[in-house]
């Protein structure tokens, strides 16, 4: 997912992969597979305009603030 442009974070995050290739997503997601590149767009809008910061407090747990 692309956050590229959140001014908090630097802009390009490292360590994050790029969602544009759906192969991402688990057979079990029942979301209509025209639907898939709508809602990962949504995703990469609101990232990239309202993310300020994230932090990882457990190894399976990311928190991440959106800004208002």
């Amino acid at each position: 997912m692309a956050v590229e442009g959140a001014p908090a974070l630097g802009g390009v995050m490292t360590g994050v992969s790029a969602m544009s290739d759906l192969a991402w997503v688990p057979q079990s997601c029942t979301l209509p597979t025209e639907e898939r590149p709508l809602r990962v767009a949504e995703w990469d809008a609101l990232l990239s305009q309202r993310l300020t910061s994230l932090s990882r407090p457990q190894p399976l747990r990311l928190r991440l603030d959106l800004g208002r």
